[in-house]
């Protein structure tokens, strides 16, 4: 039976909180691995006097909450790459995972009001919790602190423990409520008692582990956001939804935050690949995942730490456990050499059913060959690679890795005594189906979100002139190389697209490789004021505040920095138009104008500034002569709880008639 790809996380997660129980004095370490995996300094931010702070101490709870603050793809790979450093179980998805709201991924409050020795406490809540010995004082005392709920606390338990404990966040809730009919309350009263018995009353209504409850729940609650909205955005298509696709070989999405540039990249990778459009949010997503699974479209984030090594080739340690778990040191293809490769051979789609297939027969055991008079068999290792020796002796087989193959089967030099045997397994692959003569070139899409973050020079290296549409493999102009590592020509098929995403507001852009900027056509995403699924909201719209607010942004800063329509796509009352204001447009602007927060209310509205006046009185006297304005005002941002609803909607009306 073949072993299911989801919930592999579990296991994952399992070894990381052992990791972390050894990891309470040594919390500096645990913050240089953050900025390692992550690419950036973890860093803890005091809004309210725009002060930045680099993280100088940590508890698991912060640290496994920085490793979902991102989207579900480039959270997938984070958690790989750091399963990888530490030699965990890496995993293949990270369904029933909830996401970290960025802005709020910190379990203890700012450093200045950091005075009852929270993070202490934090780590001894952790112990408590993986030795199952909550008790009401302790569940009680992190239930307090400031910035978590019951949501966040239970999401954090969850995520130690998701065998044990349930999150209660929003979408568990209502999809709870929704399906069967569960209402669920919670509130800072709550007790671990109560929650224990809110746990032992949802398993009275269904047998479902917690973890694939938390996956329904999240799917449910995108499902039911975009509904509506996949309705009305559906254009009028022909009856067979077949689409003329003429996509630039290498192309480059770019605007400011929030325009659609990784929704349209997975568009633009669906409408190359298959040629249509998909009807509604729902087939777009389950189009998209049989892509990936296909192998036909690969998703990949660049960051600082991205290297050659990991892009095209490199020299990579090895685990094989079939020896002891011994190491060895390989050239290994990267993500562009792998996709390069697949998309060069004969029909690559069928070529990756017939090898998966064959695994699947080898999961159920042992296959026999018959090949010159001998007969051959063929086993998986406990690397789950393909192991090939002659029947009668076991010893004198080998392993073939899957590159290996695909070596042989592009003509590419590999060990001689390899040879046989790899002819072996294709002649096995083509009894699938799979037609090694077939001129099919199907297309292949690679996805890389965030393409300016990276060190264009040092991940493309040579390959930068091969990505040119006129240097192509079988191109008038093709070029080869050989590459550094393995040796062999290497050449980039015409089939295999690039698509890159790049945010406007990030400072790389300005130092962007000129290289990289003339091989790419660039296609500039703008806010779109006509896509939201409600345009008015209690006599506000919409898309004439977005207008006004981005028209200022431009005034004061430039259009690179407007605000993109999808912050107000799900917006369907006032209260979600107040939590996207000031859990993500005025944080937003936060970072735009740091440290000049006045701008904030020239964009916005006086509403939102607590301004604070400083007189000469109000400082030390000195005996020397000091230069410095001491009478000035300083202006704070409030926050949610200080702007009740009817002065936000006031605000809002202040912004459209001012």
């Amino acid at each position: 039976m073949e072993k299911s790809n989801k919930f592999t996380w579990i296991q994952t997660y399992k070894e990381l909180v052992e990791y972390l129980k050894n990891m309470k004095d040594r919390q500096k370490e645990l913050i240089r691995l953050l900025e390692e995996i992550l690419g950036e300094k973890p860093k803890e931010k005091e809004k309210d006097k725009g002060l930045e702070f680099e993280l100088e101490e940590i508890d698991p709870f912060t640290f496994i909450s920085y490793l979902n603050k991102f989207g579900q793809a480039k959270r997938l790979q984070i958690i790989q790459n750091l399963a990888k450093k530490l030699n965990l179980t890496v995993p293949v998805d990270i369904d029933g995972v909830p996401s970290t709201n960025p802005q709020n991924v910190w379990w203890f409050p700012v450093k200045s009001e950091r005075t009852n020795n929270e993070i202490e406490k934090l780590w001894n809540f952790f112990y408590l919790a993986v030795e199952n010995k909550i008790t009401d004082e302790a569940f009680s005392e992190i239930l307090h602190m400031k910035g978590i709920g019951i949501c966040k606390l239970t999401d954090g338990l969850y995520l130690i423990n998701p065998e044990s404990y349930l999150c209660l966040d929003d979408p568990v809730t209502d999809y709870l409520k929704d399906k069967y009919s569960l209402t669920i309350k919670v509130d800072k009263n709550t007790t671990y008692q109560d929650y224990l018995r809110i746990l032992e009353e949802v398993r009275k209504y269904t047998d479902l582990p917690f973890y694939v409850i938390s996956d329904e729940a999240w799917n449910y609650h995108k499902d039911k956001k975009k509904k509506d909205e996949t309705v009305e955005k559906r254009e009028p298509e022909s009856e067979t939804n077949i689409i003329n696709t003429s996509f630039p070989l290498n192309q480059i999405l770019y605007g400011p935050p929030g325009t659609g540039k990784t929704y349209n990249a997975i568009n633009y990778a669906i409408q190359i690949t298959r040629q249509i459009k998909p009807q509604n949010e729902i087939e777009r997503r389950k189009i998209f995942n049989e892509l990936l699974e296909e192998g036909r479209v690969v998703f990949t984030t660049f960051h600082q730490s991205v290297s050659y090594e990991y892009f095209i080739e490199g020299i990579k340690p090895v685990t094989h456990k079939e020896q002891n778990n011994a190491i060895s040191y390989e050239v290994l293809p990267g993500i562009f050499k792998t996709l390069c490769d697949r998309a060069t051979l004969p029909d690559g789609v069928d070529f990756e059913k017939a090898y998966k297939t064959l695994l699947n027969e080898l999961k159920k055991g042992p296959i026999n060959i018959s090949s010159d008079n001998k007969i051959y068999r063929i086993v998986l290792n406990l690397d789950n690679e393909l192991y090939i020796y002659p029947k009668e002796n076991q010893d004198k087989g080998y392993t073939i890795p899957k590159n290996t193959l695909i070596s042989y089967i592009l003509n590419r030099n590999i060990p001689e005594n390899l040879t046989n045997f790899c002819k072996i397994i294709k002649k096995q692959l083509k009894s699938y189906g799979w037609n090694d003569k077939s001129g099919k070139k199907d297309s292949y899409v690679l996805i890389i979100d965030e393409i300016n973050r990276g060190n264009i020079a040092q991940i493309f290296g040579e390959l930068i002139t091969l990505i040119e549409a006129n240097k192509r493999k079988g191109e008038i102009e093709e070029l080869e190389v050989i590459l550094p590592y393995s040796k062999t020509s290497f050449s980039v098929p015409s089939n295999l697209y690039i698509i890159g995403t790049m945010n406007t507001t990030d400072r790389n852009v300005e130092a962007l490789d000129t290289a990289l900027r003339r091989r790419f056509s660039f296609i500039e995403m703008e806010p779109e004021y006509d896509k939201f699924k409600n345009e008015n909201i209690e006599d506000i719209n919409l898309k004439d505040l977005l207008r006004v607010i981005n028209d200022r942004i431009i005034g004061l800063l430039d259009k690179d920095h407007c605000i993109g329509h999808s912050y107000f796509m799900n917006v369907e009352n006032l209260q979600d138009l107040k939590q996207v204001f000031f859990n993500k447009i005025i944080p937003l602007l936060q970072e735009y104008f740091y440290g000049r927060y006045e701008k904030i209310g020239l964009i916005l509205s006086s509403k939102f500034l607590n301004p604070i006046e400083y007189k000469e009185s109000k400082y030390s006297k000195l005996d020397f002569p000091y230069e410095e304005d001491l009478e000035h005002t300083v202006y704070l941002i409030k926050s949610e709880n200080e702007v009740p609803d009817e002065e936000f909607k006031e605000a809002l009306k202040e912004i459209m008639t001012s």
